[in-house]
């Protein structure tokens, strides 16, 4: 990929017209705002940072410079603050360099919210918003409370995050290409990874601006 980029954004708009915009090629790189302008603008200021963080964990990273443009392509307007957008691309099969690209970025952004062990409280909400995504590709969801598994916040974060990572990477062929549904909101592996990795490099860049 040449100097400068210009890509397709996702925009998710909630009731009280808060937005959040990503980019499908770059899983995780976010942008959050009060109206679809102000998301955009955050996302777009957002790329060179997700590069950085790409080049500090993978070497093979490319070099970018921008100029960076996003161009709405999708727009999806929430009815209830409770149910994710769920995206044209959430629908495609996941194949199996998806599923190891995706992983991958989980594996790097548990890892950044590992090194901060004192981050306590915010390392257990993240487990248990994890377990809670990684249960959406179980027929009948089970979401036990965090507090019962043994250890410290981070030996919490450590569990689900490998259980999590073990549970994506067995996903059956059936499982990478159907799309469901659970209490309303529609799921399929490849929203499951989306939220996922934006779960946790949102709050590890929460924890980096502290």
């Amino acid at each position: 990929m040449g100097d400068g980029a210009v890509y397709d954004g996702s925009l998710e708009v909630r009731p009280d017209g808060s937005c959040l915009a990503q980019i499908a090629d770059l899983p995780g790189c976010f942008g959050r705002g009060m109206g679809q302008e102000a998301a955009l603008a955050a996302l777009v200021a957002a790329i060179p940072g997700y590069y950085a963080w790409l080049s500090a964990h993978d070497e093979y990273t490319p070099v970018m410079h921008g100029p960076y443009a996003v161009t709405p392509r999708e727009i999806v307007r929430l009815s209830a603050d409770h149910i994710g957008a769920f995206f044209a691309s959430d629908a495609e099969p996941t194949s199996n360099e998806d599923l190891d690209w995706y992983l991958a970025l989980l594996d790097w952004s548990y890892s950044d919210l590992a090194a901060r062990p004192e981050a306590g409280a915010l390392l257990d909400a993240v487990a248990q918003a994890q377990l809670w995504l990684t249960a959406r590709m179980d027929a009948r969801p089970l979401v036990p409370p965090i507090a019962q598994l043994p250890g410290t916040p981070a030996d919490h974060l450590r569990q689900i995050w490998q259980a999590s990572l073990a549970r994506l990477r067995a996903a059956t062929d059936e499982e990478r290409a159907r799309v469901w549904e659970h209490e309303g909101e529609r799921w399929s592996l490849r929203k499951v990874l989306r939220r996922s990795v934006l779960l946790a490099r949102e709050q590890a860049e929460a924890l980096r601006r502290v």
